[in-house]
């Protein structure tokens, strides 16, 4: 997994917009934990929001 979580909320962001997935898809896809994907953007404030499928500011 990125460990820059400025950059894994850019990649995650990117990929749920340009390939319509979902938060579920890009873990599984990734071979990682999605509490580790939510747990590591927690850190720099932004939480996932699951209407607009993308990670925002809290």
């Amino acid at each position: 997994m990125i460990k820059d979580a400025n950059i894994l909320l850019s990649v995650i962001n990117t990929y749920l917009r340009n390939n319509n997935g979902s938060l579920d898809d890009f873990a599984y896809e990734n071979n990682v934990a999605v509490s580790d994907i939510i747990n590591a953007l927690n850190s720099i404030g932004y939480h996932y929001d699951n209407q607009l499928n993308k990670f925002i500011l809290k």
